[in-house]
């Protein structure tokens, strides 16, 4: 049998989204794209048609809620008393749909509601994304997860500002290259702070972790 080709997602949520370039670099080659709640504003002012539309829908305008069904999204309400936030709910879509590289927009939520922001970032540890490619992107800003025996490769990042943070009590074997400060093989402990505020220097650098999970977070040069 011929090989599939991994599915690409987009996952567009309901927070602050800053319109620029970027953006279309995200959804370009996406076979999936997903709208959370006030995502479908985010979808219909990029002009952009999702898969399927979830969430709660507390957010979003009647207006614009209106306007996705007459042009014929698929829409999947819940419930607003529920046990999963709409950025959950519109991950596991994206899985039921067959994704495995996932690009999360509108997730950090600018200066308002942080429990939404720590929420999201957190939901990259889930279980059911442990072998997907799941990161959310913000402009010049990308937060994903190098878990136990992965090497993670940058390019195209000289200058920006990384920053590894360690989720597990400790995460062990730390190997980077092509950083103002390197670690060779070394460990870093959860409530630690030596892993933020890094340097990439080339354009090409490499983090390997050979046992934990480690937050990453680069900001590029605007």
């Amino acid at each position: 049998m011929p090989k599939t080709t991994p599915k690409k997602a987009v996952i567009v949520l309901g927070g602050e989204l800053i319109i620029g370039s970027w953006i279309k670099d995200v959804f370009k080659s996406s076979d999936i794209i997903v709208a959370a709640d006030k995502g479908i504003s985010h979808c219909l002012t990029l002009n952009v048609t999702p898969n399927i539309c979830i969430g709660d829908f507390d957010s979003v305008s009647n207006k614009d809620l209106n306007t996705a069904r007459k042009l014929g999204w698929e829409i999947k309400m819940f419930p607003e008393e529920k046990e999963k936030t709409d950025g959950q709910l519109a991950i596991e879509e994206a899985i039921n749909l067959g994704a495995e590289t996932i690009n999360i927009v509108a997730g950090l939520y600018g200066n308002s509601r942080y429990d939404h922001r720590i929420g999201n970032i957190l939901l990259l540890t889930s279980k059911l994304l442990a072998s997907k490619d799941v990161r959310l992107i913000e402009k010049n800003v990308e937060i994903s997860l190098v878990n136990s025996n992965e090497t993670c490769m940058l390019d195209n990042c000289k200058n920006a500002t990384l920053s590894l943070i360690p989720l597990s009590d400790t995460v062990k074997g730390i190997k980077t290259d092509g950083l103002k400060y390197n670690l060779f093989f070394e460990n870093l402990n959860i409530g630690e702070t030596r892993g933020i505020s890094n340097i990439v220097l080339d354009n090409h650098a490499e983090i390997t972790v050979s046992n934990g999970m480690l937050l990453m977070i680069i900001e590029k040069e605007v």
